[in-house]
């Protein structure tokens, strides 16, 4: 795993034999093109020539996992509700209904009861008035059983698609501590020809996807409880829903994963003849 020294050093920790104590120092200057960020996941190959440092020769940062076995991906429509002041007007009949840290009014929850083709969903988030601010975060329960209640982050699965939801703004903490190198390069490492063939924001997908966390970076900015078999992603998402406070709303698509940014506010996810479109509501 990579961290800072005190001297704002990139340093390599040993997460094998438990000698966590025991920096080494990556010496980058062969390289022509790198990206890397607190927190991350890491294969080198290089020198070790004086028991403290690591010449750098090759990397890898790209571990692959099982995708969704579904082939066929079915159409639908989810409403993602970040504030519920008079929603009630906006929300459609038969849709997915998720409610992101804001209160479940009375009113909701009897419109709950008289829709129930709707499926509706309630999400914490940090932000949320009766949570405990700490990542991962629990199901607020209460006594209405047409509200499915989920953990943040999670794993649902609609109309045989498999959806994250992680409402950490971890392409944010992502961008906030990497560390860049992008230099012209003929003999481009493998890792380095995916990471670099778009642009920031395909650059951070990537990361956020391969390196299998619901929280890669460390230290986080943020209160976490680091518990590997609740933020270890076991397989790859159909979608993949997060919450960014430095990017608009976007669909972007990384292989047959589709990341999604819902931003602040409320907004529409329109899945239809596998196009996928985020707006405004």
């Amino acid at each position: 795993m990579i961290i800072k020294d005190t001297d704002n050093n990139l340093c390599l920790v040993n997460t094998v034999d438990e000698s966590n104590n025991v920096l080494l120092k990556l010496n980058l200057n062969y390289l022509k093109q790198y990206s890397f960020f607190t927190g991350q996941l890491v294969t080198f190959k290089g020198k070790n020539l004086n028991g403290n440092e690591l010449i750098v020769e090759k990397y890898e940062c790209l571990y692959t996992l099982p995708f969704n076995d579904n082939v066929k991906k079915n159409d639908f429509v989810i409403e993602i509700i970040q504030n519920s002041s008079n929603i009630l007007k906006t929300l459609s009949n038969d849709s997915v209904v998720i409610f992101l840290g804001c209160e479940i009014s009375e009113d909701i929850k009897k419109w709950s009861y008289a829709n129930k083709s709707n499926k509706i969903l309630h999400v914490p988030t940090l932000d949320s008035i009766n949570t405990i601010n700490v990542f991962p975060q629990p199901p607020i329960y209460d006594d209405n059983i047409h509200i499915e209640k989920l953990s943040n982050p999670c794993e649902l699965e609609l109309n045989n698609n498999s959806i994250f939801i992680n409402t950490l703004p971890v392409i944010d903490e992502i961008k906030e501590n990497e560390v860049l190198k992008n230099e012209k390069c003929n003999n481009q490492i493998k890792c380095a020809q995916f990471l670099f063939k778009g642009d920031e924001l395909d650059r951070l997908i990537a990361h956020l996807l391969f390196q299998a966390s619901f929280c890669p970076v460390f230290p986080s900015r943020y209160n976490i409880e680091y518990d590997d078999k609740i933020l270890e992603q076991k397989i790859h998402p159909d979608l993949y829903i997060i919450r960014s406070e430095k990017f608009p709303l976007f669909v972007r698509q990384s292989g047959p994963i589709h990341v999604i940014n819902i931003g602040l506010g409320n907004c529409k996810i329109n899945q239809k003849d596998g196009n996928i479109d985020v707006f405004n509501i």
